[in-house]
């Protein structure tokens, strides 16, 4: 009895790979179509500018970008302090939608918020920021925001600058160093 080499498959069982590269993003696979959307990044501290100096007062000009575009930034923040602990710092936030920027207490939990659009001060032990002299505007994916500041004599000596982000979406790009001043020691206030 002659034995029985088994037969090819048949087309009907046969099924060649699929080639289908790993895609980028959150992607849905229906039969044999993928849709992929992007995948959303965070925000970015772009730069502080001066980065280093030893002035007492100082107008910084800081940056950030977002992927989608400026208008998605919700929470900015710039950190003048040794660690990027808030306490006994000078620890500012910017709301882009309310064109506000707020300074904390020394115990960093409450704050205080001036608008840009009219003048006035706040300030806390550590450093005064004034809403004449500083602004905000943005353009395609990056927002500047210029902080007009001036430290008080007991915040001299060196300080790390570091900046925050948030987005819309909820991604948060967490303190980044960027700079550091270091704030002069004078006699009188």
């Amino acid at each position: 009895m002659k034995s029985r080499s088994s037969s090819p498959p048949t087309p009907s069982t046969a099924r060649a790979p699929i080639s289908n590269p790993r895609p980028v993003g959150l992607c849905l696979s229906l039969l044999l179509v993928t849709a992929c959307a992007p995948t959303l990044r965070p925000p970015s501290p772009i730069s502080v500018s001066p980065a280093w100096g030893n002035t007492r007062s100082q107008t910084f000009s800081v940056t950030w970008s977002a992927p989608i575009g400026f208008s998605d930034l919700t929470d900015l923040r710039v950190l003048f302090a040794s660690s990027t602990d808030g306490r006994d710092a000078c620890y500012l936030r910017y709301d882009p939608v309310r064109d506000t920027i707020g300074l904390v207490d020394d115990d960093s939990v409450n704050w205080t918020d001036i608008s840009l659009r009219r003048p006035g001060s706040i300030e806390n032990n550590q450093c005064r920021v004034t809403a004449q002299g500083s602004s905000a505007t943005g353009n395609g994916t990056r927002l500047t925001l210029k902080l007009a500041l001036t430290f008080k004599r007991v915040f001299a000596g060196h300080q790390n600058i570091y900046l925050y982000a948030k987005e819309r979406q909820g991604l948060e790009a967490g303190f980044t160093k960027k700079g550091m001043w270091s704030v002069p020691y004078w006699e009188t206030e």
